[in-house]
């Protein structure tokens, strides 16, 4: 099971998504893909199991993190 985290900072009409993505014992997952669904955004996490995520309009959105032998976490968000 992946645990994840995130952020929403929102600027003009578009903003980021950033948080990091852990697995349940709380260790960073490096190389996790985070991707929002219904569009072509996303990201892969960095070795801390950080990500960003940017130019994204403002909405109310899906995000799921994935990695090859884990459960998918959904996050959802909204501005």
């Amino acid at each position: 099971m992946l645990v994840c985290g995130f952020q929403t900072a929102l600027l003009a009409q578009t903003g980021t998504i950033s948080g990091t993505v852990r697995d349940e014992e709380g260790k960073p997952l490096a190389y996790a893909n985070v991707i929002i669904d219904g569009t072509t955004l996303g990201a892969m996490s960095l070795a801390d199991g950080k990500f960003t995520i940017t130019g994204v309009p403002a909405g109310t959105y899906k995000i799921r993190a994935m990695m090859m032998g884990y459960k998918t976490c959904l996050l959802y968000t909204s501005p």
